[in-house]
């Protein structure tokens, strides 16, 4: 950990920008003297922050000015072993996250060595740097390398346990530390007693959000547009290829009438569920594409595969309940649908059912990377979990499966009473989040996190609480 930082590097987007902006200010005052530099893909942000002041690196330029025919691969093979030796993963796994790669390969070559280039000679040793989720390559890359170089990483993103909350990582697959939360133990009461209420009743960004007015909706589609054409004619890779209005008419219809995924689903609801004879295990699906697949489960990716592997791997008289995240309605092909149905163990549960019938209901919770596992783990059921979360360390030994996942592991989870999580695994996780907003959400002029002041703060009294606890001495 950092015991002098040598430079500040924020890597922002316009819906971030002025909250990053306002920690960059109260940042600069605990840090006077310490460079700040802002980094992004997005004109728009960088036109807000040369306007307050800050210099920021406009990335779209920054790659193209890289001329990857001379890039030494060498410097692939001395980040590549830098990352491997600080436990950060390896390039290649990392580039592999970045779903906006190209689809050619030589052209994946040059981007990566773009990428390393730039980001060989931004990220110093004794660098502190931020972003939001580890959502893309560029981000984990730069973290991983500030975390590598005797500096520090946080990438902040919305937790849905604890409600409220904002979760501090220092990797995909390792939270920050904290100091100890003396409201711990009541939360760990109150989120148990408040698991069977729906998702949008106890997690405020599951709700529905405001629905800006007409003309202020177009005002900011058509800035959108503008910018992202600028972006992209600059070099980004961030947002669609090209844009059409009839592109932009379509992905707005499908998403007022969303494709009806009626005819697929086997349970409706959770009568029906709770109705539902013999042994089961609960699967829930992620949305696709999320960090939640990319970053923490790199190994495994592809949900259908996921779906075969705890398939083949179940006794013959159980029953997977697969339940679809309400985010990827009417977004799957039929392809998904007839590949997932032809296993022979399996029924498709609507997404509208509380995930809390389907803990309560289920014999085993097996889930990829998702919160699923916190929430049945706090029902004392029995949870299983494939990838490598963050929180994954609240699990016992043998509910972590791993990608290989074996006839033995699930029988012996089965025949097992499933167990409460215990206190202080679940201290160590809520040390890991601390009480803001952390999900952009439609404000007075646009859609955005809170830019407050306030809310600003608590980010950055976290960064220094959570620094200060890393140099502490281990206690022996």
């Amino acid at each position: 950990m950092p015991s002098h930082i040598t430079q500040i590097l924020i890597y922002t987007r316009p819906w971030e920008v002025r909250l990053h902006l306002e920690m960059a200010r109260q940042l600069a005052q605990q840090y006077p003297g310490i460079p700040l530099v802002f980094h992004t893909f997005f004109c728009l942000a960088q036109r807000e922050v040369r306007e307050a002041g800050f210099p920021c690196v406009y990335l779209p330029e920054a790659l193209a000015a890289v001329n990857p025919a001379v890039a030494d691969d060498a410097a692939l093979l001395r980040i590549d072993r830098e990352l491997a030796q600080a436990g950060m993963g390896n390039l290649l796994l990392q580039f592999h996250a970045e779903r906006f790669r190209p689809a050619d390969t030589l052209a994946q070559r040059d981007m990566l060595r773009r990428h390393v280039t730039v980001l060989d000679a931004a990220v110093k040793p004794g660098t502190l740097s931020l972003s939001s989720m580890f959502d893309h390559f560029i981000y984990w890359l730069a973290g991983s390398l500030a975390n590598a170089r005797q500096g520090a990483h946080f990438a902040f993103v919305g937790a849905p346990m604890p409600p409220g909350r904002v979760q501090a990582l220092r990797s995909p697959w390792e939270q920050w530390q904290g100091p100890e939360d003396p409201e711990a133990d009541a939360l760990y009461d109150s989120c148990r007693a408040n698991l069977s209420l729906p998702p949008e009743q106890r997690i405020a960004y599951m709700r529905p959000d405001a629905i800006p007015p007409l003309h202020r909706r177009w005002r900011e589609r058509l800035e959108e547009v503008r910018t992202d054409l600028a972006d992209r004619r600059a070099g980004s890779y961030f947002g669609p290829a090209s844009f059409t209005w009839r592109k932009s008419f379509e992905t707005r219809w499908r998403r007022l009438f969303p494709r009806d995924d009626g005819p697929h689903y086997d349970l409706r609801t959770a009568a029906e569920v709770e109705a539902f004879p013999g042994r089961s295990v609960y699967v829930p699906l992620h949305m696709e594409p999320e960090a939640t697949i990319l970053m923490y489960s790199p190994w495994l990716r592809n949900q259908i595969e996921m779906c075969r592997l705890i398939s083949q791997a179940l006794p013959p008289d159980v029953w997977m309940l697969v339940k679809e995240n309400p985010k990827m309605v009417g977004a799957r092909s039929d392809a998904f649908f007839q590949e997932l149905k032809a296993m022979p163990n399996v029924r498709y549960v609507h997404p509208g059912v509380n995930p809390y019938v389907m803990s309560a209901k289920c014999d085993l919770t097996i889930t990829l990377a998702g919160t699923a596992a916190l929430e049945s783990k706090l029902l004392g059921r029995r949870v299983a979990v494939l990838a490598h979360p963050p929180h994954a360390f609240v699990l016992e030994p043998e509910e972590q499966l791993g990608v290989e996942i074996r006839h033995e592991q699930i029988e012996r989870l089965l025949s097992q009473p499933g167990t409460m999580m215990r206190r202080p695994a679940w201290r160590r996780f809520v040390r890991g989040t601390f009480v803001g907003e952390a999900v952009p959400v439609n404000r007075a002029t646009r859609l955005e996190i809170n830019p407050d002041p306030e809310n600003a703060a608590r980010y950055v009294q976290y960064i220094q609480a959570s620094l200060a606890e890393s140099r502490r001495p281990a206690v022996s």
